[in-house]
């Protein structure tokens, strides 16, 4: 049913874009996998938006509620900041980067809805939400410039 809904044009612009992220990185397969995982989670979450009773729903609909959500988000995130640092000197370290922070991204939505989803969802909560996320990324950061230091001062 699904693919009786989708356009020639809705395709073709996908394949366009899985051309363009493809050719980004010599080694192809990782970003295919990225793109194609990310279609399918959010084909799979309006999925089960689309044909679950939230009322009736077991713990087993929520799960994949949550997961078809988080990696959705997480592809779309890290995808975006892949296409952001196209042209990063350092192709592996751009990756890394992405995929962290499109991870940080789905964290963030996905405990913002399970909030919204208790009505916990509160500014407050949600400031402290993104200061928690944001000083996690800065401690991995300096995690990351305090790596080399150290072993150079140890050789």
């Amino acid at each position: 049913m699904i693919a009786q809904t989708i356009s020639r044009g809705t395709i073709q612009r996908v394949e366009n874009a899985i051309g363009f992220v493809s050719r980004m990185d010599s080694n192809r397969a990782p970003l295919m996998l990225t793109t194609i995982a990310t279609i399918l989670a959010w084909a799979v979450w309006l999925l089960v938006i689309g044909r679950t009773d939230p009322a009736t729903v077991g713990g087993a609909g929520r799960l994949l509620f949550y997961l078809a959500l988080f990696t959705a988000v997480g592809g779309s995130a890290s995808l975006i900041g892949l296409f952001v640092r196209r042209h990063h000197p350092e192709r592996t370290r751009a990756i890394s980067i992405a995929l962290r922070q499109g991870t940080l991204t789905a964290l963030a939505v996905i405990v913002a809805v399970f909030l919204q989803s208790r009505d916990l969802l509160t500014w407050f909560n949600l400031i402290f939400l993104v200061v928690a996320l944001t000083l996690l990324e800065l401690f991995v950061i300096s995690l990351q410039r305090r790596a080399p230091e150290e072993s150079t001062n140890a050789g």
